[in-house]
């Protein structure tokens, strides 16, 4: 099996101890905001977790998200939305949290050039 990682941009992972997080909205989903664990991101998406309990509904490979700020680091701290696609989704019953990837359809140049920063500097 060939585990090349494929991805067109690098990306810098976090740990829990970083608390790094993500406000994410669904649309559509009435007052479908929730907070979540970022896990890593680049400048082509972002993964993260939450707990079970904090899920708003059940995420679909193909949904569109907003991630509405990211907080935690502050290089890339903002309040700029970006609008996401969820590529994946690991929502498996005997686990405690649901985690998810989403890739970013719209980004603004300047929330792109601060993750671009912040993984150059973690390489």
């Amino acid at each position: 099996m060939d585990y090349t990682d494929k991805r067109r941009h690098k990306r810098v992972f976090f740990s829990k101890g970083d608390q790094v997080t993500g406000e994410i909205h669904r649309p559509g989903a009435g007052d479908g905001s929730f907070s979540a664990v970022v896990l890593d991101i680049s400048e082509s998406g972002i993964g993260v977790t939450l707990s079970r309990e904090k899920m708003v509904s059940d995420l679909q490979v193909g949904d569109r998200l907003i991630l509405k700020s990211i907080q935690g680091i502050p290089a890339i701290e903002s309040d700029e939305y970006i609008e996401m696609e969820v590529r994946w989704v690991l929502n498996v019953s005997f686990l405690d949290h649901i985690g998810f990837g989403c890739k970013f359809k719209v980004i603004p140049d300047s929330a792109r050039d601060r993750i671009r920063l912040i993984v150059e500097v973690a390489q």
